[in-house]
């Protein structure tokens, strides 16, 4: 691409300068050629969706190799030495390197036994003379691998769906298409007069919640004794997590068509009691634009989860918080508004509302990728069954604002055309024959149902919401329990009992019990993989500490187990596996300690691949916290009647300190 074509026959559909979604490349004005990047379609890594095929699916490598035992060995994603192989001159060893060649610094992972004698047998096999002729092997191997993994993708698809994944450049385009053939949906877009409504739906949009509330918790459970004290109250930590979020959330009533603006004059009608009452699948929605207040006596009440998150700058960063504060033109889907007003909110003032007409337009197709993953056998299919309902909702978010205006050069006279231009923002040179225009857009193509991605995400959260202030109560009655940690789907909490079996068993009709061994009392295959039920994330194990330092940065212990599950966000897995303990996590919250690793990564420059070794601040007790901590462990929301000062206020008491 550097050096063989002319100025005007490459065009790139850009993720970003460096990468790009596809390239075409016009051979002549009636042939080109089409490059497609099948990690839009199917981002997992190759070892794992060759994992999931069937021995009869590997049509390709059978063809190609028309031998039973070298098909046999082509069926495996094979293994490359890739930091030894650092100059064209290793090609010509006659031998396959030592084990410890495959070392893989960036994942800190090692060759094992077995599979260096799959190596070995691969070169054998294949009567590899040097290292060029294994390269060789292993590069065709991958490529006829990935060859039937998408064929047999692009057969499932064409099977089900009756559309051909290859004319498309990314699963969530192409799942799009397929709901709308589906469903024969006819989704208004917003017109130019109606700009100023797309602009409301964009404001809406707010992602899911992470949030850590209480950074520590330790069990006590007569079901543990090595660790029960019997003079202190019981505690378990239960993590329970929703099946399905987004699907559920898609299979509710959605915006579809008929937005209207309603006048003023019409606001009155809109009471607090009119609005708790409306009903979840009636013919007309609405989107409001409201000032609400959130009551002092609600702050404690509501501290641990406050409704109606919002985007706010804390530290100088922006961050999705759940705040005690009043909201003030607060965008929220009617469904939201009616929980938060019925658990208490005030509603002050409407300052603007949005009237739609609402079906369950995407119910249809999510029903048949759950009804279609449930009959197949295959579990190549069923992933990618699941893969299908979660890409549509990634169509119904996209922001083209975002989307760049950006052109390859490959000519002076095209360079210098490009960069004339008014709009012209910045060259990247990748080669002296290449050279990358990045323009500012003088105009943006408004056309996504942008008002399903925001209704989803507002739908999703009462689920989250409704399950913690209203299942729960009845679940738990008088029993008292904390919310210690929240992420998009799930909970982290604590629960003044012994055990979590009884409740589970007393209310299977909230759970998806199907994951527990069959012989176990409480397997109950009822509810398996319902969207929007909640299961049992540890399958009836105890988790005996947990520690949360920020979100997404989180470990914990489990009873009668060596096993320490740890997160930490921007570290890389194999760095977290083996270079953190959960006594590391308890030091940083504790002892205020750091911990700083070094981890390899890939880095991308001007096209060219490099490995680049990153000093990486893994734990830290952080500052920009999404909350109050007003000792090392518990916390305020942000608002509540507790804390004096304003978040501001705290930012320049913290800057003042420093």
């Amino acid at each position: 691409m550097q050096s063989s074509f002319d100025g005007d026959n490459v065009r790139v559909i850009p993720h970003t300068e460096e990468t790009y979604i596809s390239f075409t490349v016009f051979i002549s004005q009636t042939f080109s050629l089409r490059f497609i990047d099948t990690y839009r379609f199917l981002s997992e890594s190759l070892k794992n969706l060759t994992g999931l095929l069937t021995t009869n699916e590997f049509h390709h490598v059978d063809k190609y190799f028309n031998n039973e035992e070298l098909s046999k060995l082509a069926k495996q994603k094979s293994f490359y030495p890739y930091e030894y192989v650092s100059s064209i001159e290793k090609f010509t060893e006659d031998k396959l390197p030592d084990k410890e060649a495959f070392k893989n610094s960036a994942t800190g992972s090692e060759l094992s036994d077995k599979d260096y004698e799959f190596a070995q047998m691969v070169w054998n096999t294949f009567e590899c003379k040097n290292l060029g002729d294994y390269t060789k092997i292993y590069c065709i191997i991958d490529v006829l691998l990935l060859c039937d993994i998408f064929c047999s993708f692009r057969k499932m698809c064409l099977n089900n769906y009756k559309l051909d994944p290859a004319k498309y450049i990314t699963l969530p385009g192409y799942a799009f298409d397929v709901m709308k053939k589906l469903t024969r949906a006819n989704l208004d877009l917003f017109t130019n007069e109606q700009v100023n409504m797309y602009c409301f739906f964009e404001k809406a949009v707010r992602g899911g919640i992470t949030n850590t509330i209480k950074r520590y918790v330790k069990a006590n459970s007569k079901f543990m004794p090595e660790i029960y004290d019997p003079s202190q109250p019981p505690c378990i930590i239960p993590y329970i997590d929703a099946n399905a979020l987004y699907s559920w959330a898609m299979r509710q009533y959605l915006p579809v068509s008929h937005f209207t603006e309603l006048s003023p004059d019409c606001f009155q009608e809109f009471t607090s009691n009119f609005i708790v009452n409306l009903g979840d699948e009636e013919e007309y929605g609405y989107y409001f634009d409201v000032d609400l207040d959130y009551p002092v006596e609600l702050h404690d009440k509501h501290n641990e989860l406050p409704f109606l998150c919002e985007k706010k700058s804390i530290y100088k960063v922006e961050k999705l918080l759940c705040t005690l504060e009043n909201k003030r033109n607060y965008h929220i889907h009617y469904r939201m508004l009616k929980l938060a007003l019925k658990h208490g909110l005030i509603l002050n003032k409407i300052n603007k509302i949005i009237k739609f007409k609402q079906t369950p337009i995407l119910r249809q197709y999510i029903d048949l990728n759950t009804r279609l993953r449930a009959n197949t056998k295959s579990t190549f299919e069923k992933s990618m069954f699941k893969l299908m309902c979660n890409a549509i909702f990634g169509k119904t978010i996209e922001n083209a604002r975002k989307r760049l205006n950006f052109t390859l050069a490959t000519s002076v006279e095209k360079y210098n055309k490009l960069v004339s231009h008014t709009n012209f923002k910045e060259t990247i040179y990748f080669h002296e024959n290449l050279v990358g225009i990045n323009r500012y857009k003088t105009s943006v193509s408004l056309k996504l149902p942008i008002y399903l991605g925001a209704s989803i995400l507002d739908i999703s959260k009462v689920l989250m919401y409704d399950f913690y202030y209203e299942k729960m109560p009845k679940i738990f009655g008088n029993v008292k329990y904390n919310l210690c940690y929240m992420d998009t789907d799930s909970f982290i909490f604590s629960l003044q009992d012994h055990s979590l079996e009884p409740y589970l068993k007393k209310f299977p009709q909230y759970f998806d019990l199907s994951d527990y061994s069959e012989s176990h009392i409480l397997y109950d295959p009822t509810n398996k993989k319902v969207p929007g039920v909640f299961k049992d994330e540890l399958v009836g194990k105890y988790m005996t500490e947990f520690i949360s330092l920020a979100p997404k940065v989180y470990a914990y212990k489990l009873y009668n187990s060596e096993e320490e599950r740890k997160r930490a966000k921007g570290v890389l897995k194999s760095i977290v596996d083996k270079e953190l303990s959960f006594d590391n996590y308890k030091k940083t919250l504790f002892e205020n300690e750091i911990y700083v690793k070094s981890q390899q990564l890939f880095n991308v420059h001007c096209h060219n691949i490099r490995t680049i070794e990153q000093n990486k601040v893994a734990l830290v007790l952080r500052k920009n916290c999404k909350r109050s901590f007003y000792n090392t462990i518990d916390s305020y929301a942000f608002g509540h009647c507790r804390i004096n000062d304003s978040i501001q206020e705290q930012e320049e008491e913290e800057e003042m300190l420093e």
